[in-house]
């Protein structure tokens, strides 16, 4: 489908994703280095040709210099050669993981596969038990944010004032209320269907009457558009790092609590090593990850193992990066879809998943870039999930819960034969998997079924039960009499999280004195204790 090749002796534009795209070289400054003195230094006639000079990583001090092509081997040599410049490269394109697919069939199989139905007893995003708005990031080339099933997501920075031209709210930015367009500096975002289809997986409304799901049904979309350069990347990922710094900070009064962030994109055949701006792109996973935000990427469209061909951003090894192929309905990896036991973490479906599309619709499309926005949404349902402890954890140590969720979801996965030769974790991804995980976390209770304590004992008035199940399916409650009849009977699910108990009223049913029997059974498994009650 695509080999994009740029080298230091090769230049050019590029067309990519329906866009024609001018590409920068980038330079890495000495630290404190005057940005004017440096200009000055460039001397004549290198600045005659040279349109722009923008800082896009003020972690780094990398610059994006514009300008013309015919003048750019010249200048980038000059600039290798110049004291203050650390190192000077061309800017390299990105490819979005996706083959578009004009089928309909199999709408959403997707979501019953990762076992997503169940786990919307549990959670379906939104905040967490602590308030928090939970909050994902997918960088694409563009979307539609007034999709029907995905305006109601798409997060909103309300300290910010959308085309103003100015940064209301201080935040380094102009006029990002809706996200961020990284070639533009505001938030006016090109109409793209990638984008469009891969934020519907991560967050379209759900339970919404219309259209389609996304694993989160209440997340919010921080939608950052035109990420179609290894500049454009970083850019990206700094303004995500800039929110979620800001919200740690200010204890939630300014930024966004960015849990996770989507890119299902990037560059064939590359390690790290081949270029100083795909170290800086690595390093960017660890300062996210410090400040509690976990990665998803999507691995290359292609049946080829990274490990030994590259991929960026894939052969980067922060801990704080998930890298996702895809699988088919019966659970194969999909023969277009990467692999690498080292670098490849896990499946997810990828086939012929449906989602949202541009002028309001909805199709199908086959790609590595419908697997990572699955893992993505997952990460946002773990943080609603209704778990105190791990509220603690991402307000204390957030490094320690993107790393916990990271685990989470890896161990949590269904082990599918045919993965082991090509993820690590050798499994394809199952939601329900890595929320059962947090619970263990949380230290919810999974023995066997038994009735742990009834009290009091005797009662008269009211009566608490409490007990232990190690299955959270359908259970049969009831209390019966010292002949064995049912007096009161019904069935219940245990819940996910939190004290496994059962209340009852005994004033409106008005048992006579003696000893009766409290039951609960699950399958071919009860257990039974006797009461007074008076």
């Amino acid at each position: 489908m695509r080999k994009w090749i740029v080298s230091s002796l090769i230049l050019f534009a590029v067309h990519l994703s329906g866009q024609e795209i001018e590409l920068p070289l980038l330079v890495k400054l000495r630290q404190n280095v005057d940005i004017s003195r440096f200009q000055n230094e460039l001397g004549f006639p290198a600045a005659r040709t040279i349109s722009t000079i923008k800082c896009i990583s003020q972690e780094s001090s990398v610059y994006s210099i514009k300008v013309a092509d015919e003048s750019k081997l010249s200048l980038l040599e000059h600039l290798q050669r110049l004291q203050d410049v650390i190192w000077a490269v061309e800017d390299v394109p990105l490819e979005f993981r996706a083959i578009p697919d004009d089928s309909y069939i199999n709408q959403q199989w997707h979501l019953d596969k990762i076992s997503a139905f169940s786990s919307w007893d549990i959670s379906t995003g939104g905040l967490t038990p602590s308030g928090d708005t939970i909050v994902i990031a997918v960088i694409d080339d563009g979307f539609m944010p007034n999709h029907e099933d995905l305006k109601a997501n798409v997060w909103k920075n309300y300290a910010e004032i959308s085309g103003d031209g100015k940064d209301n709210d201080n935040n380094g930015y102009v006029d990002d209320f809706a996200g961020l367009n990284v070639a533009t500096g505001a938030d006016n975002h090109p109409l793209r269907s990638h984008g469009t289809a891969t934020s519907g997986l991560v967050g379209a409304s759900g339970n919404n009457g219309k259209g389609v799901s996304g694993i989160n049904w209440n997340v919010k979309l921080l939608l950052i558009s035109e990420a179609n350069s290894a500049s454009n990347v970083i850019v990206a990922y700094e303004y995500v790092l800039a929110l979620r710094k800001l919200y740690n900070e200010t204890n939630g009064a300014k930024g966004a609590f960015v849990v996770a962030t989507n890119l299902s994109a990037g560059i064939d055949d590359a390690f790290p090593d081949d270029n100083p701006i795909f170290q800086e792109w690595c390093t960017l996973y660890d300062k996210l990850g410090e400040a509690g935000v976990i990665n998803i990427n999507a691995v290359p469209n292609r049946h080829v193992d990274i490990d030994i061909v590259g991929d960026m951003p894939s052969t980067c090894s922060s801990p704080f990066l998930i890298k996702v192929t895809m699988t088919q309905k019966d659970d194969l990896k999909d023969e277009q879809g990467g692999y690498g036991k080292v670098h490849v973490n896990l499946a997810a479906p990828g086939s012929e998943i449906y989602s949202t599309t541009t002028n309001h619709q909805y199709n199908s499309f086959t790609g590595t870039s419908n697997a990572a926005p699955q893992v993505a949404g997952t990460v946002g349902l773990l943080y609603g999930a209704p778990c105190e402890n791990f509220a603690r954890l991402y307000k204390n140590e957030p490094a320690a819960a993107a790393t916990a969720i990271r685990s989470m979801i890896l161990e949590g996965v269904d082990k599918i034969a045919g993965l082991g030769a090509y993820t690590s974790s050798g499994g394809r991804l199952n939601v329900l998997g890595a929320i059962t995980r947090l619970r263990d976390f949380c230290e919810g209770s999974s023995g066997d079924l038994s009735i742990q304590n009834i009290f009091p004992n005797p009662a008269s008035q009211r009566l608490s039960i409490e007990y232990e199940s190690d299955n959270y399916e359908l259970h049969h409650f009831a209390i019966l009499n010292a002949l064995g009849q049912n007096l009161i009977a019904y069935d219940f699910n245990p819940p996910f999280f939190g004290e496994k108990k059962l209340e009852l009223d005994l004033s409106k049913y008005g048992f006579p004195t003696g000893i009766y029997f409290v039951s609960i059974r699950s399958g071919s498994n009860i257990s039974t204790k006797k009461v007074l009650l008076y």
